[in-house]
């Protein structure tokens, strides 16, 4: 763990040490509509997300339309330099 930290990194700091809200998924998925959301969470500053599914999800949970989904934003996810948990 870094001991001193520059200003800049003060004011700026990476994505390790930024928020990461959980991000409800409870309707049918859509990976282009999923892929911009992850830009808005950059443009927010946050430093990634936690796919949190809920109730009303009508995308089969674990099923391939879903889990193609996960690998779709954990890819844009790590082109925008955010953390997919």
């Amino acid at each position: 763990m870094k001991k001193e930290w520059t200003k800049e990194e003060f004011k700026n700091p990476p994505a390790w040490f930024r928020g990461a809200p959980f991000w409800a998924w409870n309707t049918r998925l859509n990976p282009e509509q999923l892929k911009r959301q992850v830009s808005y969470f950059k443009e927010m500053g946050l430093g990634g997300y936690h796919i949190h599914c809920r109730v009303g999800l009508d995308t089969e949970y674990l099923g391939k339309e879903f889990l193609e989904c996960v690998s779709e934003v954990a890819k844009e996810g790590r082109e925008q330099g955010l953390y997919t948990c």
